[in-house]
């Protein structure tokens, strides 16, 4: 035998390799899963799973005008609230609108959380 030849029992790099049963494999899988249950919480605290519409952190854009909606989905381009909105001159939604937009900043800025998004109705 020469000295480059890989020993029994490992791959042409001479790394040993292990053959794995069956139960062993499935006993991993089944640690993994039971793993991955514990790790996402499906209980109504998840705002992932579960959302619910803010006062101060939801902008209803459910009478938006279409043409204007289209062109923010697109994204090539900025629409104004007043383009997009009937009210969305009103001191009121522009607030919340600016309040939102700060606070989805900020959360990019402090944690690397992206928190802006546009979501059709359920």
């Amino acid at each position: 035998m020469s000295s480059t030849a890989a020993p029994r029992g490992s791959n042409a790099t001479g790394t040993p390799t292990a053959t794995v049963s069956t139960a062993r494999r499935e006993a991993v899988d089944r640690a993994r899963q039971s793993w991955i249950r514990k790790l996402i919480d499906r209980s109504r605290r998840n705002n992932l799973l579960y959302y619910r519409p803010l006062k101060t952190g939801t902008l209803d854009l459910s009478f938006a005008d279409s043409s204007g909606m289209a062109t923010l989905l697109r994204g090539v381009e900025p629409v104004s609230l007043g383009k997009l909105l009937p009210n969305g001159k009103d001191e009121s939604v522009t607030t919340l609108a600016r309040d939102i937009a700060r606070r989805a900043q900020a959360n990019a800025e402090e944690k690397g959380l992206q928190t802006l998004f546009v979501a059709p109705r359920a």
